[in-house]
């Protein structure tokens, strides 16, 4: 069936039974037929987030939109999307096309960079930030230490990369290991001639920076994956395959991700 998404975002602490319970039903329905379709919503955000009289401004509009944009299976629904943004960034349609695409295979270049083979191995590419983590974790292993002290290290945990949480499982329960004891729990397997690799991988991160600089990666990491999942629940609510449960999951990562917006603006 054709469905369409729509977004209205209910007051903090309120679900559809209370909001009615409050407002009344007929109000909640009007407030339903004035939500937002998708591409409404997409425009507004981009219009908040982005400073589009500015090349910067509309560079990274469209470094943003251009992932996105590939997930779209409706060819049709992705150029009428195309031709609203180049109205937005007031460029010609077919020149934001090819921006778009542009930055679409870069970004997939991006993610493709990895030590040659680890893709084989481990089954999936090592990305820069990925990369940088398990290095970071495998050169300094005190740094499991802080995960309880800061809640940002939790963000490494959530991620699903089996590397990263064999290391932080061991780390956690043997602390005090050392880089080479580590090393050790890979030893005959596959995978430890490209952690030794890392182990011993040039980062030129300065000492005093370790910590800094293992919470920023996490943090970038956690953002990718939130981005990821929400283009997947965008993929499956285009083709009207969202559940109830994966509807409400879409909402939450999205008001997620707009608190989080607000939090760093503010």
């Amino acid at each position: 069936p054709d469905l369409e998404l729509h977004f209205m975002f209910l007051p903090e602490g309120e679900d559809p039974d209370s909001l009615i319970n409050s407002i009344g039903k007929d109000e909640f329905e009007t407030r339903l037929q004035q939500a937002q379709s998708f591409s409404e919503y997409l425009l507004s955000r981009l219009k908040e987030q982005f400073d589009t009289s500015s090349i910067e401004g509309k560079t990274s509009l469209l470094q943003q939109v251009a992932g996105l944009m590939a997930e779209m299976p409706d060819a049709t629904y992705r150029e009428i999307l195309v031709s609203e943004i180049a109205r937005l960034v007031q460029l010609p349609t077919d020149r934001v096309s090819k921006i778009i695409a542009k930055q679409s295979r870069q970004s997939d270049r991006q993610y493709a960079d990895e030590i040659p083979n680890f893709t084989k191995t481990l089954g999936q590419p090592l990305t820069a930030n990925l990369r940088l983590a398990i290095a970071l974790l495998l050169q300094f292993p005190w740094l499991s230490q802080k995960i309880s002290e800061n809640p940002t290290h939790e963000l490494i945990k959530t991620l699903n990369n089996p590397i990263l949480s064999k290391i932080l499982a061991i780390l956690i329960a043997s602390p005090k290991l050392t880089t080479g004891a580590l090393l050790e729990h890979w030893r005959g397997d596959e995978q430890y001639s490209l952690l030794s690799e890392l182990a011993s991988w040039e980062h030129h991160v300065p000492e005093d920076g370790i910590e800094a600089e293992f919470v920023g990666v996490a943090e970038r990491l956690s953002e990718q994956q939130h981005k990821i999942h929400v283009k997947q629940l965008l993929d499956k609510a285009s083709r009207g395959e969202l559940s109830q449960i994966e509807r409400e999951q879409l909402q939450s990562l999205i008001r997620a991700g707009k608190l989080k917006q607000e939090k760093s603006a503010s």
